[in-house]
C-alpha cells in the first residue's frame, strides 16, 4: 500500500506514535517496522528450535489479541484508550475499532465501517490525514 511512510511520518510529527497491530507473523511486522517507523507490531509467532522455524505456532494471534495489544501499548505508553485512534480495514479491526477513541475505516469492508467513526477511501493511506487531523483537534492531549 501506498502512503505509508508518509502516514507514520505524519503521526511522529503530530506527537502519535504509530503501532502496527497485524494478524500477518510477527517477522512481517518487524520488518514493516523497520521499512516504515512503526513503533512496535504484533502478530502470531511461530516456534523456532535452534535458530530454525519449526512449523508449529508458537503464538496465535486473532483479533481480540490485536485489540488487547493495542490496550497493552495504551496502557505501556500511559495513553488513555479514548486518546488512541486505530485505522483498519476488516472485520479483525471490529474489535480495536469498539475500545479506541477514533476508529477509521480505510478502504474497508462493510462491517468495518460500521465499527468506525470514520470513513476515508483513498488511493493510499495517507488519506487518513485529514481525519486523523480533525479528531486531533477534538481531544486534548497530555503535554510530554
Amino acid at each position: 500500500m501506498d502512503g505509508i511512510a508518509e502516514t507514520v511520518s505524519w503521526c511522529r510529527a503530530h506527537s502519535l506514535v504509530p503501532v502496527l497491530t497485524t494478524l500477518a507473523w510477527d517477522f512481517v511486522g518487524a520488518y514493516l517496522c523497520s521499512r516504515f517507523g512503526f513503533d512496535r507490531a504484533c502478530g502470531p509467532r511461530l516456534h523456532i528450535v535452534d535458530g530454525r522455524y519449526s512449523g508449529e505456532v508458537a503464538e496465535q494471534f486473532d483479533e481480540q489479541a490485536k485489540r488487547d495489544f493495542a490496550i497493552r501499548m495504551a496502557s505501556e505508553l500511559g495513553v488513555e484508550l479514548r486518546h488512541c485512534a486505530a485505522i483498519g480495514d476488516g472485520r479483525s479491526d471490529v474489535p480495536l475499532f469498539g475500545v479506541v477513541g477514533c476508529a477509521i475505516a480505510f478502504n474497508a469492508t462493510p462491517e468495518a465501517r460500521a465499527a468506525a467513526n470514520e470513513t476515508v477511501n483513498g488511493p493510499d493511506l495517507h488519506a487518513v490525514a485529514p481525519a486523523l487531523s480533525a479528531w486531533l483537534d477534538t481531544i486534548a492531549l497530555p503535554a510530554s
